[in-house]
This record gives C-alpha cells, sequence and structure tokens, in this order.
C-alpha cells in the first residue's frame, strides 16, 4: 500500500534553483552538427527551461493530487539501490513514459556507480527520439 506523504521545499530553494537555471550557460549548436557530437543542446535546453519557467511546479508536485503532467518524451531508470524506487503503473498515470529501463545493479549516483549501462541507456533514449 503506498502512503501518502508531503515534502516541504522552502521557497527560498525554489528560487534559488529558478536563478541557477536562469544563469545556466548553454554551449553554441555546431552548424549542421546534429547528433554528431552527442546531444543537441536544444535537446538539454527544452526541459531545463521548462522547469525554470515552471519552478513553481515543484510546490505542485508535493500538493495533494500530485504532479502536473510533463509534455516531453521521460525516460525513466530504475536502479536498484536508488533512493527511492519507481513504480512504472504510477509514473504512467501522469507522465508519457517513452523509455523504461530496469537494471539490476547500481543507485542513486548512476553515472559514478554502473557509467557504462547509464551511458548505453541515455543513449537509447535519445537514439529513440531522432
Amino acid at each position: 500500500m503506498i502512503k501518502p506523504f508531503r515534502i516541504d521545499i522552502p521557497q527560498a530553494d525554489l528560487d534559488d534553483l529558478t536563478d541557477r537555471l536562469a544563469r545556466t550557460r548553454w554551449p553554441d549548436e555546431l552548424p549542421d552538427a546534429q547528433w554528431d557530437y552527442g546531444i543537441p543542446p536544444a535537446r538539454v535546453k527544452e526541459p531545463a527551461e521548462h522547469r525554470r519557467a515552471s519552478s513553481a511546479r515543484l510546490t505542485r508536485e508535493s500538493a495533494p493530487g500530485g504532479p502536473l503532467p510533463y509534455p516531453p518524451p521521460l525516460g525513466v531508470a530504475v536502479l536498484p539501490h536508488d533512493i527511492t524506487l519507481a513504480v512504472r503503473p504510477l509514473a504512467e498515470r501522469t507522465y508519457t513514459i517513452t523509455h523504461w529501463t530496469e537494471f539490476d545493479r547500481g543507485g542513486h549516483f548512476a553515472a559514478m556507480e554502473v557509467p557504462g549501462l547509464f551511458i548505453d541507456d541515455v543513449r537509447t533514449f535519445f537514439r529513440d527520439l531522432r
């Protein structure tokens, strides 16, 4: 049984996140590079800008009724030693999940703990978006 809970995030922390995202320096796009040099910056900017523009969303996500819909494609990596485990049927109620991977090892810091698995999964997610 899933028990409801509330996370109180101080407004100062939300304001700090909004400010940091607003000050993010993005690399210039390389002409005609497309995916030749990794993920195009526009693919990363979109969700970051979405989050920055709606930092109040963090407050809303912890309110009764749960998170607001998230329009961009969403990939989920479930690692057995993470802080929490994702439950797909619950996640699919709110999000359009286009990529879901359950790993047999790793934890919250997957990029450091299982870098090979992590980068392969990220590449697969973005390859499927092409």
